[in-house]
Parts: structure tokens; C-alpha cells; sequence
């Protein structure tokens, strides 16, 4: 199916990593839906994009909200191909800190708003999906959803919620493989975004960013988007339950019993071959 043909929601994609992510869809000829809390935003992303992009508000922290979004998506287009889940929070901006002293309730929203909020969206994106027996979920998670970090990161309750991240991304995957919908997830490293802007002011994360991320400290939107709309095309078409990493060291840390049909120069997906071995050794 060309893309042309198909209609993408992204959400947080009035700024940073999600605009650019639209902005990638709307390159190759994709109807998208630029949804965001801050309509404003959405809206200047949107005209930006030109006739093929729609703003649109939501708040995914609030199921009131949510459903309405996707009740629009059906009036409007009818249909929905794609969901990229990019809207969340990071931990320096509630509070988070290390479990001991991470305060309830910095653990509280950044659960609602990350794993809570995915969850909603999900929840309404697969109602879409499941009677066309055909769809594509991409959700944004984080390389800190997948290892633990010793002293540069300190957001516990963020690390928690991109975990949970991944866990709904492969329960989506295997649950709803035989209904024709995909599910992955990005696992990106620290992405230069507004919402990350303060780390450059802290000169210990930067060296610490500069060793684990050696080809440049802070990846840029641009640098995941197009992951992203690959994985959400029919070349991904027999990739799905995965959660590649878009940051390089970091990467070579993690190991997976999977592999990426058809890998992209951007990917560094470091992953164990002990069970593939045991499962395949007529190869």
C-alpha cells in the first residue's frame, strides 16, 4: 500500500522528536495527524507540513481526551494505518530521582502520563485497527528502558515507565500478530529536544553522553525519524515485537533472541544468538 494511501497519528508531534517524525510521514506522501497537548504547537507544525497534515489536541493523560482524538481521526479520514506514541515526560521535568527518594507523586504522573497515556492511546488505536485486520503501532520508549544507568541518570520512575513501554509494545505484538497489526518500539539514546535541553548546561552528562554515544553526545530528531517511518512501512512488513536502539554504545550492551530482517545504517542492535543457535543448528 503507498503511503499516499495512509493515515498516521503521532502524538507529542508539535515539537522535537515527534514533529520530526511527522514531518518525515508527510515526506513520503502520508496523510498525518500532528496531535499534541499544546494546540498551538500542533497547529504551526501542521501548517508547516503543508494540506496533507492535521492538527490535532490531545491530552493522553486524559481518556476524555484520547477518545475524543481518535473519534476525530474516524470522522475525519475514516481510517487509521499508523500510531507513532511519542508524547510523554521526562524525569528531570516532574521531579523523579532515585528510587529511595523519588517522591510519590513525581512517580504517580510520570506513570500516568508515560505508561498510562501509551496505554490510552494504544487501547484506542487498536479499536481502529483490529476490524481491518490491519495497523502498525510505533511506540517511542528509551535505551533507559533497557539497561540500568549507575550514576549519570537518576530518574527511576522514567526508567520504569519506558520499560513498561517496551512490555505493552510486545504484548501488542504477540497478541495481535494473527489480526494483521505490528507493534515496535524505538529505544533512542538522549535526542537534542526542548524537553532535554537542560542537559547540555550539565558538563558531567555531557562526558558521560560523549562515552556511551561516541558518534555525537546528543542524537538529533532527524536522526531517528526515518527509523521510525521504516519501521512503520511494508518493507518492516516481518519486523514486529522489537525494540531497536538508535544509540550506539549503549546499544552494544544490549542483547536480544531477534534480529532486524533488514537493518538500517542508523542501527547498532547488539543481540544474542545462544538461543537462535540452540533453536537453529540445522544452519
Amino acid at each position: 500500500m503507498p503511503w499516499t494511501d495512509r493515515v498516521v497519528l503521532v502524538t507529542g508531534a508539535g515539537s522535537g522528536l515527534g514533529a520530526a517524525m511527522a514531518q518525515a510521514f508527510g515526506a513520503v506522501g502520508a496523510t498525518v495527524v500532528v496531535a499534541d497537548r499544546d494546540a498551538v504547537t500542533a497547529q504551526q507544525t501542521a501548517v508547516a507540513m503543508g494540506p496533507h497534515a492535521t492538527a490535532l489536541e490531545i491530552d493522553i493523560a486524559d481518556e476524555a481526551t484520547v477518545a475524543n482524538a481518535f473519534a476525530t481521526v474516524d470522522r475525519l479520514f475514516g481510517r487509521l494505518d499508523v500510531l507513532v506514541n511519542n508524547a510523554g515526560v521526562t524525569g528531570h521535568a516532574i521531579g523523579d530521582g532515585p528510587m529511595a527518594d523519588c517522591p510519590t507523586e513525581a512517580w504517580d504522573a510520570l506513570m500516568s502520563i508515560n505508561l498510562r497515556g501509551t496505554f490510552l492511546s494504544c487501547k484506542y488505536g487498536l479499536s481502529r485497527m483490529i476490524p481491518s485486520k490491519r495497523g502498525v503501532i510505533l511506540n517511542i520508549a528509551s535505551v533507559l528502558g533497557m539497561v540500568g544507568c549507575q550514576d549519570a541518570f537518576k530518574s527511576h520512575a522514567y526508567q520504569v515507565s519506558k520499560a513498561g513501554i517496551i512490555g505493552i509494545t510486545r504484548a501488542i505484538a504477540a497478541y495481535y500478530a494473527k489480526q494483521g497489526i505490528r507493534a515496535n518500539a524505538l529505544a533512542p539514546g538522549l535526542v537534542d529536544t526542548p524537553a532535554t535541553a537542560g542537559v547540555k548546561t550539565r558538563p558531567e552528562l555531557m562526558a558521560f553522553l560523549e562515552q556511551m554515544q561516541p558518534l555525537k553526545p546528543l542524537g538529533l530528531p532527524r536522526d531517528v525519524a526515518p527509523a521510525a517511518v521504516f519501521l512503520c512501512s511494508d518493507e518492516a512488513s516481518w519486523i514486529t515485537g522489537q525494540i531497536p536502539s538508535c544509540a550506539i554504545h549503549y546499544a552494544s550492551e544490549l542483547k536480544y533472541d531477534s534480529s532486524i530482517v533488514r537493518p538500517l545504517g542508523i542501527f547498532r542492535l547488539h543481540y544474542c544468538a545462544r538461543q537462535d543457535a540452540k533453536d537453529q543448528r540445522v544452519h
